[in-house]
Order: C-alpha cells, then structure tokens, then sequence
C-alpha cells in the first residue's frame, strides 16, 4: 500500500535540516530547494541570483515565524543502553549491481543504502510505551524482490515473531507486527527488551549475501520512565505536541508515529512544522559517514522524496515453515 513522500519533487519548498535542540527553536543552517535540486549554503549566498535568493529568504522568514511549541527534535535518552547483540549492521552483495547486462540495465545509483529510520542502533534505544509499535526502512533501488523482518526478546532469548514483505519500489516502508504480537515492558525487577533484525534478501538460498541491520527496542512506562514525559502528553492536544512530547524525552518509535499521524490529518497551518520533523527525524537516521563522496544533503533529499508504503507483511512460521 502506498502514501507519497512528505514532500514533492515539484514542491519548491525550502527544508530545515538541523534542530537547535537545546533551546527548541528550527535552525537554518542549510536550505534545499528541491524544484531546481540546488543546494544553497549561507557562505555560498554572495553567488545565488536574485530569484534564488528571494526564495531563501522566504524559507528562513517562515522558519523564524515558527513558534518553538511546533518545533519537533529527539533528545536521546541518557539512561538507555543497547543490548549487546543489537546494534549491528553488516553490508551484503546485492547493493551493488555487479551482474548488469544490456538485457538486464544497472539499477539507478543511489546515495542511500537501506536504512532503518533510527538514530545510531549502537548507541540509541529505540523506545516505545505501546505494546505494539511500528518500525520503518528506507529501501533503495535494488533487484532483491523482499526483505525480512523478525523481533528477538532477549529475556527469553526467542523469537517472537518473522515475516517477510514484497519490495513494490524504492522508498520508506511501515512495518506494522501483527495485533496478536505484545511487546513486554520494562521493568525494574524484570528487564525486558528486544532486538529487532531487517534484512534485504539479496539471495534466498544464501544469507551471508544479505544487508541486514538489526537494533534495540525497548517498552517503557510513561509514568515510570518520565513524569515530564505523562504531564506533556495529558496536555497534548494534535499528534504534532504528542510528537514533540515524546521527542523531548527520547522516545523515538512513539514520536515518528505521531508525526507520520500528523501526516494523516495535517492542516495547511501545519505544513512547515510538519515538513521540519519529517526531516530531522530522516536527519537523525542518517549515519554520519566521513566520507567525501558522500553528499549527506543529497542523501536526505532522497529521503525525503520518497515515496512511503505499508509494507504487506506475511507471517513466516518460526518452526521452519513458512506461510507463503
């Protein structure tokens, strides 16, 4: 099932990138407008034409405009630690077309790898306070034609559940666990947590050739992990302060799913806070790579012009059988 991107390829629209955290207001450090894909930095402004220029200026005057109430930033939570298994990526043979021909074309070149919409799996919790809760991917151009998903509880050391989903084009996929799957809290005389794996099935009879990534889940309390976090949202009146609540307090899986409901229902009044979450939230996902060849504001432009999909889960049988 598919949704379009956030934002539009014809929307000439210019994009915050970096949030000032500390004191909740929306920085402009860099500015995308996408209709023309020119990236504007202010030390490069003495060589951007008038209409150009015109345009940044629109862009920052409505960032200012934005009242810190709307801004949305995630604030990792300090007392969280990623279980010794998650936090792992490994990089598999199918991202990298080896095999074209003239019959069968190389795929188009992208930027951006598969990446699961988290922060650093080996330094942050992705935590929730539902028991079930969605995870997203960004899924590049490739020939694999699925990917895996499973979710290991580490208390008991079993799996929980694996399913698989068809890959119908590049873009972010939504994967919801069924309603029948309950994620466990946490608990101070009961640790609980979970590791969560996705992998792009480059080879079905060969999973060393997978890409695969995997990452720590965590159920929490409101009310035990944060009174702060249970105040702001009684007083949450639109999923966009749900949102922000649950960012401020480091709750990532909750906050991106207040924003993609935001989505959902958003009023025009809500556009440029919305669009500014959407893409801190990529921001934050996006690996820092010291890399030259990697333009990191391409990268997030490919994010943020993709296309998103509820991702059609199929449930495999964890005794080695499979349902499809």
């Amino acid at each position: 099932m598919k949704g379009q991107g956030i934002i539009g390829v014809q929307d000439e629209v210019c994009l915050t990138f970096r949030i000032a955290t500390r004191l909740g207001f929306i920085c402009s450090e860099n500015c995308f407008v996408l209709k023309s894909s020119m990236f504007i930095s202010p030390q490069s402004l003495r060589y951007v034409s008038v209409s150009r220029l015109g345009a940044v200026l629109l862009c920052l005057t409505e960032l200012l405009a934005m009242s810190p109430a709307q801004a949305v930033f995630f604030n990792p939570p300090s007392n969280q630690i990623p279980s010794s298994i998650g936090g792992n990526s490994r990089r598999g043979g199918c991202a990298i077309d080896e095999n074209a021909t003239a019959a069968m074309p190389a795929l188009p070149d992208s930027p951006v790898t598969m990446l699961p919409i988290v922060p650093d799996p080996s330094q942050v919790v992705a935590l929730t306070t539902q028991a079930s809760t969605p995870l997203w991917v960004y899924i590049p151009p490739t020939r694999a034609q699925s990917v895996e998903f499973s979710l290991f509880d580490n208390a008991t050391q079993n799996f929980v559940y694996l399913g698989s989903f068809p890959i119908e084009a590049s873009g972010i996929y939504q994967i919801d666990l069924p309603e029948e799957i309950e994620i466990k809290a946490d608990q101070p005389n009961a640790p609980q947590d979970y590791t969560w794996f996705i992998d792009l099935v480059c080879e079905p009879n060969n999973p060393a050739a997978n890409l695969s990534h995997s990452g720590t889940l965590k159920r929490v309390s409101p009310a035990s992990f944060s009174r702060e976090l249970e105040s702001s949202l009684s007083q949450a009146t639109d999923n966009l302060e749900r949102a922000k609540a649950y960012g401020d307090q480091g709750v990532w899986l909750d906050m991106v799913s207040a924003i993609a409901a935001a989505r959902e229902t958003a009023n025009p009044t809500q556009r440029d806070a919305l669009n500014a979450a959407w893409s801190s939230v990529l921001d934050v996902a996006l690996p820092v790579l010291d890399r030259e060849d990697v333009d990191r504001n391409q990268q997030l432009k490919v994010l943020l012009e993709a296309d998103i999909f509820t991702a059609e889960m199929t449930e495999i049988s964890l005794d080695g059988g499979s349902d499809f």
